[in-house]
């Protein structure tokens, strides 16, 4: 039901400014933050979902997003997602969370602003966070790695619901570089014996012999 106000609201405002706000916006970047990083099974790894490329201070400014993200359940599981409060706070019903959550490898998020776009405006900078996840690393293995990716982009729009151009949408790696445990204690025996055949090599002192 807010939804719809929104949506109302949004057309009824944008009609008195036609003049004015064109019907699609600049391009913006996506990002999901670190774009690469190194996890073993059995660690926690976060997400930070960015966008970029908007005026700080001024329009124009995101004011709804719906975006699925996929990734591969046979090596992560989902465990949460949080909001930031760039588009308003949602216990204050200045936004909505519209997200359906996971379902089996993909997680919808979906927020809608209630705040105005002057609002908005004074509210985001020129690069900020919509949201973070957080997942398990169930099976990696050495070497192995998994991305973390843009599904699909449902929608984005800016203060006034118009349609923001994306100029791209980069996703994140996870990989499991990180020695085996018995890998790097051969290396440490390795640099042990080569130490010890370097001692060995050194001449011993000669003492004088007793007359």
């Amino acid at each position: 039901m807010k939804y719809k106000i929104k949506l109302f609201m949004l057309v009824m405002y944008g009609l008195g400014l036609s003049m004015i706000s064109p019907m699609a916006v600049g391009g913006v970047i996506l990002n999901l933050s670190p774009a690469s990083q190194t996890a073993l099974p059995g660690d926690n790894i976060s997400l930070d979902l960015i966008i970029s490329g908007l005026n700080a201070g001024g329009a124009p400014s995101l004011g709804d997003f719906d975006l699925d993200i996929a990734f591969d359940t046979t090596k992560l599981s989902f465990i949460s997602y949080s909001l930031s409060s760039f588009l308003g706070v949602i216990s204050s019903t200045e936004a909505d969370n519209f997200s359906s959550g996971v379902l089996g490898g993909l997680i919808n998020l979906a927020e809608v602003s209630y705040l105005s776009p002057a609002n908005l405006d004074s509210l985001q900078g020129s690069v900020f966070t919509l949201a973070t996840l957080l997942f398990h690393v169930d099976v990696l293995g050495n070497g192995a790695s998994t991305n973390v990716s843009f599904y699909k982009i449902n929608a984005l729009g800016d203060g006034f619901g118009n349609p923001f151009d994306i100029d791209a949408a980069n996703n994140a790696t996870v990989s499991n570089n990180v020695p085996e445990p018995s890998s790097a204690l051969l290396i440490l025996l390795g640099l042990s014996g080569l130490s010890w055949l370097r001692l060995r090599k050194v001449k011993r002192p000669q003492w004088p012999h007793h007359i």
